[in-house]
């Protein structure tokens, strides 16, 4: 009864700022998931049910920035510095980092549809230049994320099509399973241009 049903998945309760010290957790110092689980998967997919992605963002930040409250580097003679791949504490900054990575390439239409995120981000990147972490700088690189545009423009049709193509509703010519095909299509053009914000409204 105890076996978690989601690989890695194994909290019932916590607060945002331990789900994402779980999530750090999960990647190991060369930036691979532990395990193959799948909790920063589920964490990054259904964050919004909790906490807005601005937020979720900002604790990254936060627990960047009091890395060294969560990690103590057992060596005595460690600067701590970012050269230094041995140290604890960079290489806890460097699982964070690798965390937001998976977040961005999972999950692109985040921080391409919302501009708060995405300055959030490039605010970690300049904490992370000022470091000096540059090749840290370059695992949350958001120059790549793709357009999302179609989400935004509800209905976007050609004008020569809207005035010169024929309409017909007559049904009776098609065979049962080249029907099911056009309403399926038709469906699915209107279910993928629901974003996840209108959904958890009408669920809320």
């Amino acid at each position: 009864e105890d076996k978690p049903l989601i690989p890695g998945v194994t909290v019932r309760a916590a607060t945002a700022d331990k789900l994402v010290h779980l999530c750090v957790d999960s990647f190991s110092k060369e930036g691979d998931l532990i395990d193959e689980t799948e909790f920063p998967n589920v964490m990054f997919l259904m964050h919004k049910w909790f906490i807005s992605s601005e937020e979720l963002a900002e604790t990254f930040i936060d627990l960047y920035q009091n890395s060294h409250e969560k990690r103590e580097c057992t060596k005595d003679d460690c600067d701590h510095l970012p050269s230094n791949s041995d140290c604890e504490i960079q290489i806890y900054k460097a699982k964070i980092c690798y965390a937001v990575r998976y977040w961005i390439s999972h999950f692109p239409v985040h921080f391409d549809l919302d501009s708060r995120l995405k300055m959030v981000v490039k605010r970690l990147g300049s904490l992370l230049l000022s470091e000096g972490n540059t090749s840290f700088k370059e695992l949350i690189d958001l120059s790549k994320v793709p357009s999302y545009d179609w989400m935004r423009n509800m209905s976007v049709r050609s004008s020569a099509m809207r005035h010169n193509r024929k309409v017909s509703l007559v049904f009776n010519h098609l065979e049962p399973m080249e029907l099911a095909e056009h309403l399926t299509y038709l469906e699915y053009k209107a279910f993928r241009r629901i974003n996840f914000t209108d959904f958890k409204n009408y669920a809320i």
